[in-house]
Order: C-alpha cells, then structure tokens, then sequence
C-alpha cells in the first residue's frame, strides 16, 4: 500500500456503493488508502452516504439528470464534447493541489476526454478503465460518434495501463490498436468474502420455481417477459429486485401475474433473500442488433454476485455475447439459452426443476466465479499496474 501513488479519478460514472459500474468501482478502490485517493466527478454526482469513507470527493460539473436522458440529450453531448479543452484547463490546477502522481478514468460518457486531457497537461500517466464500448455509452449524432471512436483510437495506445471489462473486447481492442489490454473482469465485493452459500432450495417439481432478477431491466423486458411466461406455464414465478415498479413494468409487458417486485434492497439483503426464496438466478442478455456489439464486448456485472451466492444460473442471450461465450466455455457454470426460443427456455425452466442439477451448477457457478470475480484478484491487477507505472515515470 504504501507504494501505491497518489491517484486522482476524473470520470463521469460515480464511485459509490450502488449499482452497476459505480458499484464495480466503488470496490476496486474499497481498500485504496484514503489520503491517497481524490475522486473528481463530472455530469453525475454519487449520494453522499454511499461514497467511499474518508476520501475526498470533488464536484466539477454537475449536469441536472433531467437533461442528460431527455429531449435535448444529443445537443448536449455535443457541447460537453466541443467544451473538454475548457473543462480540463479548469480542472487542472484544482487537480494539481492535490499532487497526484496518476489519473484514472472509465471510458464512459465524455468526462473521460477530460481525465485524458487534464493528464497530459500535468504530465502524468493515464489508466482507463473500459466497460462498455465508448462510442455507445452517450446520446450521439453519427458524427459524434464517429469523432469519439478516432479520440478512443487515439488515447488508448498511449494510455500507462488499459483495463478491459471482457477477454473479447482485450482482443478486439488489440486488432484494432495494435497494442495489447489487461482483462479486468468485475469483481465481488470484499465484504462478503468471510460468508459462505447457503446452497440451494431442495424443493423438487416444476411447481412453485421461482427464478429471480437482481438489476435495472433497461433492454432485457423482452427476454425477462420471454421467462415469466414459460415460469407460469410451469406454476413458477420471476421476481425483479430492482427500482422498477409493477406499473412501469406495465408498458414493457412486464404486468404479469407470477412476476413479483419487491424494490431494490441493499446488497446484505438481495443476497439473504435470494438465497432463502430462488431457485435460479437469471443472466439475460439482449438480442437486439442495436445492442449487438455491447453484448459482445461487454460483461455483465452481475455474474460477480450471482456465481456468489451458490446458486444455479441460467443464461439467456445470443451465442456471439460475453456471458454466453463464458458460459461455453465453462461447461456446467450455468444452463445456457443462446436463441429466442420459447421452447429451448421452457426446457431449460424444466432442467432446472432437479435439486441435483441446481446443485451441479451452483458449485461449478461458485468454483469458476471465484477463478474469475475474487476481490483480492482484481485489487492486485489494478494496484500492481499502477505502481509499476508510477515506477517506470520515475526511471
């Protein structure tokens, strides 16, 4: 620890004990020494309770949320775009009083280009973190786009360490840049570590399954509606833990009688319950081809805590996404449905019936997970980089 350098995070994804990314990073920096981090947040700010203790987090430009999903979304991606120079010359010298020795960014938004910029004019080594594919992650003309992918194209070679969310997106990246990235899959959260599975439900039959979903639903209504159905053509149920109501759900074909929800719940408890009251845990990708290349580059977070909690998982999406091409090759980590098949689900749901199958796949989920989602693994990954960079500036 006391090798580690002075580090400053300048994104636009919050650190905080959430949801999705904010989540995943709130974990990686969960055991960073305090004095030694500085976490400057642009567009989004992270809820005061959730942050990481003692460490000192710094607002630079909060955008309302009602503005950034909205009507005018485009337009002002747009503006954050042709305003990074400005956004950086600010940033700077309130960065620099702080004397870091790195920057560190996720490539998300366009806060990113302002980590990018803020590090070369202070002369210090960038480390991007990867979890989506950057062009994707913002309201965008085709222009846009296209103007972000050559910046990506351009700060990604150069960068003192690339993290990659998906071994596919390592590759890819390394066709297409000439340069290779580390594989920095999402990880568990450390506090969990010292708490073992409970194992599986032993209820046997097809009557009173029930499969849970822990997540935003976002592009997935489709493939938990496709589930729901074949659950209730068994007598089973679905439940969504989650911000969505039964009458949001209504307009995404979600109002269904066997489908529950119960509201999001914090970590401590979405793990209690799940291990008291499913059966399976569902992992459903998207099958839309708007959605097709992060399907295939990016990872789903979600399979860090679901592998555990001991139980089985049962994997829906198309053959060319990540957590399918995992799944094929673990075989045995999860029963897996790579085409929108109602029968193949059903089949799937009926497999799942048997005690001993759930047992099979919750200890092979838990045995692979831990190879792949441990804390101490993705710690060590990030903090090794980071003073080797540190070590090789100062050469």
């Amino acid at each position: 620890m006391k090798s580690l350098p002075r580090l400053c995070y300048i994104g636009e994804l919050p650190i905080e004990c959430s949801l999705h990314s904010s989540a995943v990073l709130w974990r990686l920096f969960e055991s960073y020494p305090p004095k030694k981090l500085v976490i400057v947040e642009g567009i989004h700010r992270s809820s005061i309770e959730r942050r990481l203790p003692s460490v000192r987090y710094v607002q630079h430009m909060i955008i309302s949320k009602r503005l950034t999903p909205g009507r005018y979304a485009k337009q002002v991606s747009e503006l954050l775009y042709r305003a990074v120079p400005i956004l950086a010359a600010t940033l700077a010298p309130r960065v620099a009083y702080d004397r870091p020795e790195a920057i560190i960014t996720v490539c998300h938004g366009i806060y990113w280009l302002v980590a990018a910029k803020v590090s070369k004019l202070l002369k210090l080594p960038l480390h991007l973190l990867v979890h989506d594919h950057v062009p994707t992650t913002l309201p965008a003309s085709e222009r846009l786009r296209t103007r972000i992918t050559y910046d990506f194209g351009r700060i990604y070679p150069t960068a003192a360490s690339r993290f990659c969310v998906s071994e596919t997106m390592a590759l890819e990246y390394e066709q297409m840049f000439g340069i290779n990235g580390q594989t920095l899959y999402p990880s568990r959260a450390r506090s969990v570590l010292n708490e073992p599975p409970r194992g599986v439900r032993h209820h046997v039959g097809l009557s009173g399954l029930t499969g849970v979903f822990a997540g935003t639903v976002g592009g997935y209504a489709n493939a938990l509606a496709a589930l729901a159905r074949q659950l209730a053509r068994v007598g089973g149920k679905l439940i969504l833990y989650g911000s969505l109501s039964r009458a949001e759900a209504a307009p995404l074909g979600l109002d269904l009688s066997n489908v529950e929800f119960p509201g999001l719940v914090s970590a401590k408890v979405l793990r209690e319950r799940c291990q008291k009251e499913a059966d399976f845990l569902y992992v459903p990708m998207s099958f839309g081809e708007s959605a097709r290349v992060n399907m295939r580059l990016s990872f789903p977070s979600k399979l860090a805590d679901y592998t555990e909690m001991g139980l089985p998982l049962l994997i829906y999406g198309p053959k060319y996404c990540s957590a399918v091409q995992w799944a094929r090759k673990h075989p045995g980590v999860a029963e897996v449905v790579d085409t929108e098949n109602d029968e193949e689900l059903l089949q799937a749901v009926k497999r799942l019936s048997d005690p001993r199958t759930r047992d099979t796949l919750a200890e092979e989920a838990l045995r692979i997970g831990d190879l792949y989602f441990s804390h101490s693994r993705a710690e060590s990954m990030l903090f090794s980089a980071l003073v080797s960079a540190l070590a090789g500036s100062a050469a």
